[in-house]
């Protein structure tokens, strides 16, 4: 038994369902993807969101909207699908430090300033 009460695990073992465990003992990230059934084939799923949230100082800071996704492309889809006198309206947007984040803003509001949280 490991210090985190995972079992000892030797790299004979091969069965898929241990392979978690093998990565939690050499401190390696869990993975996000999960595979769901659609019908009769499984599809790749990805379990995360983007939110976007009014963070100005007299605004209420509230949502104002979730894509699926945490790459670029889904902040430059969600970004286009706005009109553009909200597109003009954002003057600084603060992210995660993420370089696709980064990229997907420059590239849908190129004269917006970026500022890492």
């Amino acid at each position: 038994m490991s210090s985190i009460g995972i079992p000892e695990l030797d790299s004979s073992d091969r069965r898929p369902h241990w392979s978690a465990l093998r990565r939690a003992q050499r401190g390696a990230p869990a993975r996000s993807v999960r595979w769901i059934l659609d019908g009769i084939t499984w599809k790749r799923s990805d379990p995360w969101l983007t939110s976007f949230l009014d963070g100005s100082a007299d605004g209420p800071g509230s949502l104002l909207g979730l894509t699926p996704g945490r790459t670029g492309s889904c902040v430059k889809e969600w970004l286009a699908e706005q009109t553009p006198a909200f597109r003009a309206a954002i003057e600084i947007v603060v992210i995660d430090p993420s370089a696709p984040y980064a990229s997907g803003i420059r590239a849908a509001l190129p004269n917006a300033l970026i500022a890492a949280d």
